[in-house]
C-alpha cells in the first residue's frame, strides 16, 4: 500500500501476498475490501464504502482503484483500513491491516 495518494486522481491500492501464515499458501479466494476514512475516523466522501478488492495474481495480491471522485484534502491525513477473510469451517482465516497515507495535490 503506497504512503501517497493524489488528489483528483484514480489511485490504487494493492494487497500484496495474502497467505494462510500456517500452511504459507497463498490465498486466493479471499473476501477482501477496503474503506478510506479521514483523520476524524469518517469514511472519505465519494464512493460507497466498503469497496471489494480483486484477486489479480495467484501470489495473493489483491488491487482497487479508488476514483478521482473521493474528496482527498490536499495534505490531510488517511487511512486505509483493508480486512480479508478467506475463512471456510471449521478453519477461520481472518486479515486486517491498517495503513496510514497523506493525500497531495500534483503540481
Amino acid at each position: 500500500m503506497a504512503d501517497v495518494a493524489y488528489v483528483e486522481n484514480t489511485n490504487e491500492i494493492t494487497l500484496t501476498g495474502l497467505q494462510d501464515e500456517i500452511t504459507n499458501t497463498y490465498l486466493n479466494f479471499a473476501t477482501v475490501t477496503v474503506t478510506v476514512v479521514d483523520n476524524d475516523g469518517n469514511p472519505v466522501a465519494g464512493t460507497s464504502w466498503p469497496l471489494v478488492m480483486l484477486n489479480v495474481d495467484p501470489t495473493g495480491d489483491y488491487r482497487v482503484a479508488l476514483p478521482a471522485a473521493l474528496a482527498f484534502v490536499n495534505r490531510a491525513p488517511c487511512t486505509a483500513i483493508v480486512d480479508a477473510n478467506a475463512s471456510s469451517p471449521p478453519v477461520e482465516r481472518i486479515g486486517h491491516w491498517v495503513h496510514k497515507f497523506t493525500p497531495v495535490t500534483r503540481t
